[in-house]
């Protein structure tokens, strides 16, 4: 007797628009209800984030950006209010193929080049002097930022080295480079490591590189999470993100995450990691590391609550990510309503970046960047000694919503 087959139940229409199955037009559903939000964080979303995997060739690379929402023509900084910020962060480029945990990724000059050359040329840089054919000066209104991971030396600044006329660190004369020492908790630093022993590196290094002064570029700003203002060349101290905030994935799919940027190298290890530790226990590690094991996506990024203070401190209006990682400079700009192009590892990668921000993936301070379902009345107890059955009292949550344009045009109407 043949059996029916199961009728695979129908996807709600909030779950549709999550998926990008149906075009986002939030004054077609209720104000306030979950289609309603649903449909206009997937709005947000469309216009204003973008998540490619790299190209593989330059010319892809230049027109993808071109052609996206950080085009020279999409978005510009403006002199003296506020800039265009290019990240790229060492720790992010790709993964070392032994200990990852301890191991920085090494420094490929070529990769550098092209994440950062292609970023330059395609926001409308042109090469600078006579002979010179590479692109590397950023255009006005736009900051370059180069986190060196903690290596404590100027092999990420490769790509703007091309003159014969060298500046400050080495850089072309005709650029401006201002450092800033982000020190990192030595508490969240241990807390993240398997053995503790020797010393602890907390200082990372972020380079800005601008054509002109960074200080008539944006305005005086003190930053809102740390003391100081974006005049001071430190900032501290700065809590990684813990475990649970982390993403994890197995062995095997890290492969198609990373594809041919998981090198073969130690790379640049800290001290206590890398000269301390006995062979044997080091070995032992690495064979024990199979395809099927769980383990962080990344081991090594900043957390979100230091991207808020970039992003606010130096008047951001826009971002290009050249290393998005698991997110957290995305997630800081997202909540900053502020227009955002991450280039992704691979297809893999952009895939995981897509689901996690449409599903609203916890930040590193723990709150949901775009959550798809109104939050529930929290509901608290109120019982007199001796009353067992006392009436709960239900405490209203306000629901905060995104807006979109139609909707405030009907409002102000």
């Amino acid at each position: 007797m043949a059996v029916d087959a199961p009728v695979a139940e129908e996807e709600s229409e909030s779950t549709k628009l999550a998926k990008g199955l149906i075009k986002p037009e939030p004054s077609k559903y209720t104000r306030g209800s979950e289609e309603h939000f649903t449909a206009t964080a997937a709005q947000f979303l469309n216009i204003y984030v973008g998540l490619m995997p790299q190209p593989e060739t330059d010319a892809a690379f230049v027109k993808m950006i071109q052609e996206s929402c950080l085009g020279p023509s999409n978005v510009k900084g403006v002199p003296a209010k506020n800039a265009v910020l290019i990240y790229c962060d060492s720790q992010l480029i790709g993964e070392s193929l032994k200990r990852p945990s301890t191991r920085l990724p090494p420094i490929e000059d070529n990769l550098l080049h092209t994440l950062i050359g292609n970023a330059l040329k395609a926001r409308g840089s042109t090469p600078i002097g006579k002979g010179n054919t590479q692109v590397d000066c950023p255009i006005e209104g736009d900051i370059v930022i180069v986190n060196d991971g903690g290596r404590g030396n100027d092999l990420c600044l490769a790509p703007f080295r091309s003159a014969k006329t060298r500046g400050t660190r080495g850089v072309n004369g005709y650029l401006e480079i201002f450092d800033l020492n982000v020190v990192i908790s030595q508490d969240s630093i241990k807390s993240k490591k398997k053995r503790n022993r020797g010393s602890v590196n907390q200082i990372q290094r972020l380079s800005f590189i601008t054509r002109e002064c960074l200080d008539r570029m944006v305005p005086e700003r003190k930053h809102d999470k740390f003391t100081g203002s974006n005049r001071g060349n430190v900032l501290a101290f700065v809590g990684l993100a813990s475990s649970a905030q982390t993403w994890h994935t197995t062995v095997e799919d890290k492969k198609e995450i990373f594809k041919n940027k998981i090198f073969g190298t130690s790379g640049g290890g800290e001290p206590d990691d890398d000269n301390n530790e006995e062979p044997e226990a080091a070995e032992q590690e690495e064979l024990a590391r199979k395809d099927t094991d769980v383990e962080p996506c990344f081991y090594h990024f900043l957390p979100k609550n230091l991207f808020d203070t970039i992003l606010s401190s130096w008047s951001i209006s826009a971002v290009l990510d050249l290393t998005p990682g698991q997110g957290e400079l995305a997630k800081s700009a997202i909540e900053k309503r502020l227009a955002y192009y991450g280039v992704c590892l691979s297809e893999r990668h952009s895939a995981m970046k897509k689901r996690k921000a449409d599903e609203g993936d916890d930040g590193s301070d723990g709150e949901k960047i775009d959550e798809a379902k109104p939050k529930k009345p929290k509901t608290k107890k109120t019982k007199k000694e001796g009353d067992e059955n006392a009436t709960p009292t239900v405490k209203k949550v306000k629901q905060v919503e995104l807006c979109s344009d139609e909707d405030s045009e009907s409002r102000e109407k």
